[in-house]
């Protein structure tokens, strides 16, 4: 089955996430191999649905108010991100 490429946001309940985000990345890539790209926002590998990704990141134990999950089909521009640019392009090319 052929992995999809997702965009996902996620909007944390407390401003202090901090120590959560490594244990939240892990979950991520439980799903699917995940790149972040800022301190909300993820790219992810998946053969997963996007609603099977949302319930998913739902159920998580983590203070996740908001979710927002979409496939990526057009192509992408972006500046000042966590992520390396050639990690990006990886992705977004499907090479890994």
């Amino acid at each position: 089955m052929e992995r999809k490429k997702y965009i996902i946001v996620l909007e944390y309940g407390t401003e202090n996430i901090g120590d959560s985000i490594s244990n939240i990345v892990e979950m991520l890539n439980s799903i699917g191999k995940t790149l972040q790209l800022s301190a909300h926002a993820f790219m992810m590998l998946s053969v997963d649905s996007a609603v099977v990704i949302r319930d998913a990141i739902k159920n998580s134990p983590y203070d996740i108010e908001s979710i927002f999950v979409a496939e990526v089909n057009s192509p992408a521009a972006w500046r000042s991100l966590v992520a390396d640019n050639n990690d990006v392009k990886t992705f977004l090319r499907n090479e890994l």
